[in-house]
């Protein structure tokens, strides 16, 4: 099961080594307008979908944060007018 949960996170060698290569090759410091940025963000997609079988009809949206992905699905949810405390 793949899941994309608030809290604390497991993380594995693997991605450890994947987070020293993108720091090696300066991908964290690319502009996220650039055309570089752009194609990266775009492959990111591409295998996301492939990797989690999902139709090409469907979109994946990067957020800042787990708490901005829970206030986007409630603020979809509703019809009428919504308070947050």
């Amino acid at each position: 099961m793949i899941t994309f949960n608030v809290g604390q996170s497991r993380i594995t060698k693997e991605l450890k080594n994947d987070i020293k290569e993108a720091v090696d090759e300066n991908i964290l410091e690319i502009f996220h307008r650039s055309d570089e940025f752009t194609e990266i963000s775009k492959t990111a997609v591409l295998r996301m979908k492939e990797f989690l079988n999902i139709s090409q009809e469907y979109g994946i949206i990067f957020t800042s944060s787990a708490t901005e992905s829970m206030q986007l699905v409630i603020q979809n949810c509703c019809r009428k007018t919504i308070y947050f405390c």
